[in-house]
């Protein structure tokens, strides 16, 4: 990968055809077929800084993996940033100037022929294919109040795993952890296809941010300064903001979970994320993590106390987004 590629031929400049079903082909801007040797030129600081990776040194591990076996299952809980590594994957395809496909996985009612024909398409044309939360094809027919019928299901999962067993492009699929899959998957039907499934080499993603480097630049595409992120990340050897927090919690193990989760992605990205629907209503979380932060600058207990605050909200709700997701 040459180190003076940039972002220039990042998807939001590639064509792009959509289709029924959140299907999006995206098209190759290069003649030359994938050398799967390449990944060993992907470096985990041009997928964080030329192609703006959220999670660059994971995506450059499944990549090696993607890249080697020319499949991948990318597995993890709930927010845990398997899309994520799914865009880092297609960005390197981006990189590379070759096609993709996109399949969601949540439009469960895309019919199977579109999906079918969707998945022969590209693979006639040479284009990857890429399918987030594969693991909705075993959804069990009642989960989260969906109603789609057992037999449907069946005639559905079965024409699509069958396209997806007819190709000679690379495939990578995500799929839930099990935890998840106690709760919502139809275990008789996904045993049907464990042949298929074990074909794949799984990349289970890692709950904490791997680096520094990769903490701030997350926290950048968010609008956190730099200067706030480096109180972030300093915030454990911080003396003040230690005693702030043991004196509060009494508790050191507490403290100890807050830090923690201050390196975990699906807390960070619960920080800094504030919805439409929040922005309407209240004030949304990011937004409150924003102003803590800027108190720190003036008020560095108030802030560590209020950032503490939002961490263990952030957690209680990661902790129980299956059971809400169950009553959607």
């Amino acid at each position: 990968m040459a180190p003076e590629a940039t972002a220039s031929t990042s998807r939001h400049q590639r064509e792009v055809r959509t289709k029924s079903g959140g299907i999006k082909f995206f098209k190759p801007h290069s003649e030359i077929p994938i050398q799967f040797g390449s990944y060993k030129d992907i470096t985990v600081e041009h997928m964080r800084d030329a192609r703006k990776v959220w999670r660059p040194e994971e995506t450059v591990e499944a990549g090696k993996i993607f890249f080697e076996a020319g499949k991948i299952n990318v597995i993890g809980a709930p927010q845990w940033g398997k899309g994520t590594i799914l865009f880092g994957l297609s960005e390197i395809f981006d990189e590379l100037g070759q096609g993709y496909v996109f399949l969601n996985g949540h439009a469960q009612d895309a019919p199977e022929d579109v999906m079918v024909e969707s998945i022969k398409e590209a693979n006639n044309l040479g284009y990857a294919i890429f399918f987030d939360s594969f693991d909705y094809l075993f959804l069990d027919s009642t989960a989260g109040g969906r109603t789609i019928s057992r037999p449907r299901q069946q005639t559905r999962t079965a024409a699509i795993i069958n396209a997806l067993s007819n190709v000679t492009v690379p495939v990578a699929i995500t799929m839930h952890d099990e935890d998840w899959a106690r709760a919502f998957i139809n275990h008789a039907l996904r045993d049907q296809y464990r042949d298929f499934l074990d074909s794949f080499p799984m990349y289970h993603i890692p709950l904490h941010m791997q680096s520094k480097e990769s903490t701030v630049k997350f926290l950048a595409a968010h609008n956190i300064s730099a200067q706030d992120a480096e109180f972030i990340i300093g915030m454990p050897n911080d003396e003040e903001v230690v005693n702030t927090l043991v004196a509060q919690y009494g508790d050191k193990d507490i403290v100890s979970s807050i830090f923690d989760a201050l390196t975990a992605f699906p807390i960070l990205k619960e920080l800094v994320r504030t919805s439409e629907a929040e922005r309407t209503l209240v004030k949304g979380r990011g937004e409150e993590f924003i102003e803590a932060l800027e108190l720190a600058k003036t008020n560095k207990k108030a802030a560590t106390l209020k950032i503490a605050e939002l961490v263990r909200e952030a957690e209680q709700k990661l902790a129980f987004l299956t059971v809400l997701r169950r009553k959607k």
